[in-house]
C-alpha cells in the first residue's frame, strides 16, 4: 500500500548502523615500522632487533609495541599486516629470499605462518623484493601477536633503513573485530 511502518524504519536503521559501526570512523590506527640496519641471512632468521617506527612517515592512533621482534597490537580489531622485504644475494646466483608473517593467538607460545612471499635472483649479487600481507583478527591484545622472519637459500643482505624505504612493516586497523 506504499505505507512504511515507523517501527520497520527504526529496525532497519539500527541494523544498518550495526553493520557499518566498525567502519564508521574510518581507519583508526596506521603505523609504519622498519628494519633499521642491514641484516645478513643464510637460512631462516627471525627479526628480533633493529626495529623502529619509520622516521618521516605519518601515523594514526595508538602505536604498536614490540619486544625482541614480537609485536603487540594497541587495541582489538581487524588489522592489515604487511611485510615488505628488500635485499640482494651475496656472491651467488639462483638465490631465493622470502618474508614470513608469523601469528600467535596464545600470547606468543605457539606460532603459525599464515603469510609468506618469496622472490628470487638468477644473477650474482641480484636484488630481490617480496611482499606478504595478512588480515589479523585481534580479539585479545594479550594473546594475539605477530613477528617476522626472513628465509633465504644462500647468503643474502637484507636492506634496512630508518626511513622505511627498504625492508619494512605496516599495521593498519581496518575496523572492529
Amino acid at each position: 500500500d506504499g505505507v512504511v511502518q515507523t517501527a520497520d524504519l527504526a529496525n532497519n536503521a539500527v541494523t544498518s548502523a550495526k553493520l557499518f559501526s566498525g567502519f564508521a570512523n574510518g581507519i583508526t590506527m596506521a603505523e609504519h615500522w622498519a628494519l633499521t640496519s642491514n641484516l645478513t641471512v643464510n637460512g631462516i632468521d627471525t627479526i628480533i632487533a633493529n626495529l623502529a617506527i619509520s622516521s618521516g612517515t605519518g601515523s594514526i592512533g595508538s602505536s604498536m609495541t614490540q619486544s625482541s621482534g614480537v609485536f603487540t597490537f594497541p587495541e582489538t580489531g581487524v588489522y592489515l599486516v604487511r611485510a615488505i622485504l628488500s635485499g640482494k644475494s651475496i656472491g651467488s646466483s639462483l638465490v631465493y629470499g622470502g618474508i614470513r608473517i608469523s601469528l600467535s593467538t596464545d600470547g606468543g607460545s605457539n606460532y603459525t605462518t599464515p603469510a609468506t612471499s618469496y622472490s628470487n635472483s638468477s644473477i650474482t649479487d641480484g636484488h630481490m623484493n617480496a611482499d606478504a600481507s595478512y588480515f589479523v583478527d585481534v580479539t585479545s591484545t594479550a594473546n594475539v601477536k605477530v613477528k617476522f622472519s626472513i628465509e633465504t637459500s644462500a647468503s643474502c643482505s637484507i636492506f634496512g633503513s630508518s626511513v622505511g624505504s627498504a625492508t619494512h612493516f605496516e599495521f593498519i586497523r581496518l575496523g572492529d573485530t
